[in-house]
């Protein structure tokens, strides 16, 4: 299968629990201290969403190593906060084939989304990740 078969297939929506814990260790491996109040922190964390699980597109398998991680924006419609009870899920939305000095190269563009509990959107994170052509070759997805 190529990576374009699945442009615009959406994964298994998964619930995702805020939780208080788990923010604190996340800013505890970034380095972040000072304030301990958990909604205070969380604001200061504007990447926590890639904790979240986002589900699975079927048949689509992410290489187990070798993606390069190009760029990465979000955009929130609402603070996240503390017992926030989201949906979230994934979609690839498009995929660019380029040639460089390194070889031939796939850009995949990846969207993440979480809803909060009335469906209305909270986040999305939009994501660009490279398959160099040595981690193509070993299989899967093309």
């Amino acid at each position: 299968m190529k990576w374009e078969d699945f442009i615009g297939l959406s994964s298994t929506p998964t619930v995702n629990v805020i939780e208080a814990e788990k923010v604190v260790a996340f800013a505890q491996a970034l380095g972040l201290q000072g304030d301990r109040n958990e909604h205070h922190i969380l604001r200061q964390l504007p990447t926590f969403p890639r904790t979240f699980n986002y589900g699975e597109v079927p048949r689509m398998k992410w290489p187990s190593s070798g993606l390069i991680h190009a760029e990465q924006s979000y955009q929130y419609d609402a603070p996240l906060r503390i017992g926030d009870v989201l949906t979230c899920y994934q979609q690839l939305t498009d995929v660019k084939r380029k040639t460089g000095k390194s070889g031939n190269m796939t850009f995949l563009y990846v969207e993440q989304r979480g809803l909060d509990e009335n469906k209305e959107p909270r986040f999305i994170s939009k994501r660009t990740l490279i398959v160099p052509e040595h981690v193509a070759a070993r299989g899967g997805v093309q």
